[in-house]
């Protein structure tokens, strides 16, 4: 093989051994594809470089230092671009998941898992101990009035899954908030054999002026047979002064949809027991979503089965 032959930019001979292989360690003369001049370089790295250009050193700066600026304008361009703006819906999906599995558990990597061990590690600071407790409160105060009403990223949208602090969980492809309202599903609406779905979507929204003075929304938690409007509240909240407010609000939105409003509580019907929810649960005929709920029902099992003769 004639290395000059087919490359007419090696000005130098190149140099054979007795098996026809040629020294890939000698250094020959090229000429720059850019310019006139020439360029001393390994036979061994000028064949790597055969995908791109064979440029001599001041032309390779210049294209560098223009990438670079074209680098820079394209950033600048994208600065402040969320991924569904610049790639797409589908793609930046992928690229979410992507970034997620790359910082969880195994596949995180060692410089963020030594920041993470450290960041945990690190005993927590409180405003209170930084800044004292007057200036503390002001820092608070002013973080919840940027956060209230409509500045809040939750208004107007319902509540999302796992949130609030009552037993949650899935029964039977129904979602559940509490244990009330999970005995409402059993022993009202299964039992009457009721058409019912969640009122936890923006049709259904009701919006209200606090006490405060702040505007506020709210979400019945059931539709029933598309001509109730049903709230699942424990008994002795209904008269207190918010969930008043919300019921008047919640009977003018009624009016205008031609639905009658009403509150449920457990004298409305039977509210399941610790026993019933362990059965359930033993069953899996109920999913629990949080951990420590799931803890609570496993103890409550342990108990049960070392002293039976008490339950």
């Amino acid at each position: 093989m004639n290395y000059n032959e087919i490359y007419p930019n090696i000005i130098t001979p190149v140099k054979y051994h007795k098996n026809n292989e040629p020294f890939f360690s000698q250094k020959l003369c090229i000429k720059c594809d850019c310019c006139d001049n020439t360029t001393r370089i390994r036979l061994s790295l000028f064949l790597k470089k055969q995908s791109g250009k064979n440029m001599c050193r001041s032309c390779s700066s210049k294209t560098s230092e223009l990438k670079i600026l074209h680098l820079r304008k394209c950033a600048s361009a994208q600065k402040g671009k969320t991924y569904n703006e610049l790639y797409g819906d589908q793609k930046a999906i992928i690229i979410k998941k992507s970034i997620g599995n790359s910082s969880r558990g195994k596949d995180m990597s060692k410089c963020h898992q030594a920041a993470w061990l450290s960041n945990k590690n690190k005993p927590r600071t409180t405003w209170a101990e930084m800044h004292g407790d007057e200036k503390a409160r002001e820092m608070k105060l002013k973080r919840a009035d940027k956060c209230r009403g409509i500045n809040n990223p939750m208004f107007g949208k319902p509540a999302p899954q796992k949130s609030g602090n009552g037993v949650c969980g899935w029964y039977k492809g129904w979602y559940f908030r509490s244990l009330l309202e999970l005995s409402f599903m059993i022993n009202y609406i299964e039992r009457y054999d009721l058409e019912w779905k969640s009122a936890e979507v923006n049709e259904y929204k009701v919006s209200f002026i606090n006490y405060d003075g702040n505007k506020r929304n709210y979400f019945p938690d059931f539709i029933l047979n598309n001509e109730i409007l049903a709230e699942i509240k424990p008994f002795k909240l209904i008269q207190t002064p918010l969930i008043q407010l919300k019921s008047n609000a919640a009977k003018e939105f009624c009016q205008h949809k031609k639905l009658k409003y009403q509150i449920f509580s457990e004298k409305d019907f039977q509210k399941l027991n610790q026993q019933e929810i362990l059965e359930l649960y033993k069953t899996n005929k109920i999913k629990l979503l949080k951990d420590k709920h799931i803890k609570h029902i496993i103890e409550y099992e342990n108990k049960r089965s070392r002293c039976p003769k008490y339950w």
